[in-house]
């Protein structure tokens, strides 16, 4: 969840700066590319870490496969709330979710989970 908050950070980070640079819809447009990219992490994060740990390997790889296809889809659906509903500019909601899932590839790049996990495999050898 840790880098669900540097999401979050990152864009309040963003549209505090339009709200002070451009101005207030400049600023909702990226509060709402925010939300598209936290909300489904979040959901993810929560179906991933909060899988029952007494679960076999095949179970819970197709629950994280299910959970992706389900946050694919509520990506999809909050990206056509956002142009359908809201008043919002698309291009700033559109740089402002690539950020955001910038922030993730950073931070699992920056975590270096393979090898970590090459690490352990080692060591328990």
């Amino acid at each position: 969840m840790r880098i669900v908050a540097a999401q979050v950070v990152v864009g309040l980070a963003i549209a505090v700066g339009l709200f002070f640079g451009k101005g207030w819809n400049q600023a909702y447009s990226a509060l709402a590319g925010t939300l598209i990219g936290v909300l489904p992490s979040y959901y993810l994060g929560n179906r991933i870490f909060g899988a029952p740990g007494g679960a076999s390997g095949d179970v819970l790889l197709k629950q994280i496969y299910v959970a992706e296809m389900i946050k694919l889809g509520f990506t999809v659906a909050l990206f056509l709330i956002t142009i359908l509903i809201l008043d919002a500019i698309f291009s700033i909601v559109l740089c402002t979710y690539a950020a955001i899932v910038a922030v993730n590839w950073i931070a699992m790049r920056a975590s270096n989970l393979g090898a970590k996990a090459a690490v352990e495999t080692n060591n328990a050898s």
